[in-house]
């Protein structure tokens, strides 16, 4: 399924970034499923393709709607109601990896994409509400660890 994703993220065709998005959901669902470095970190390429896209990106309605049910309306911390779809996809993928790169113990890499994304979208819930509590936990973590 990953190679079909991948090779028509990169046609380029009006249904690339939809594919991006796909890849994207399916990474954040493996790394919970297999747990491991590998996993970890091609979920990290793939989320930073996704992200590379920036203000380009567009997700047709219908992948929308059958995502939108599935993956994105579910993770209700994080989004926002006032963002597009778009922005919230990007936040949602900024968020996973913050949590992969705690998961791989790169907690100052982990801290930087944090605040990254209190940066790029300061009036997201995520910067307002999730962000400062969750650097806060991962230099805690970082202390421990040492």
């Amino acid at each position: 399924m990953d190679n079909v994703f991948s090779l028509n993220a990169k046609l380029g065709g009006i249904w690339s970034d939809d594919a991006a998005f796909s890849r994207g959901v399916l990474y954040c669902l493996l790394t919970q499923l297999i747990p491991n470095s590998l996993t970890h970190e091609t979920a990290l390429v793939v989320w930073k393709d996704f992200l590379q896209l920036g203000s380009k990106i567009h997700i047709e309605e219908s992948t929308q709607v059958a995502m939108g049910d599935a993956f994105v309306n579910k993770l209700t911390l994080i989004t926002t109601p006032n963002f597009s779809f778009e922005q919230n996809a990007q936040v949602i993928f900024h968020a996973y990896t913050v949590l992969s790169l705690v998961e791989m113990e790169e907690y100052q890499r982990a801290i930087k994409e944090g605040e990254l994304i209190m940066h790029m979208y300061p009036t997201s819930r995520y910067a307002q509400d999730v962000g400062p509590n969750q650097i806060r936990a991962i230099k805690d973590a970082q202390q421990r660890n040492k």
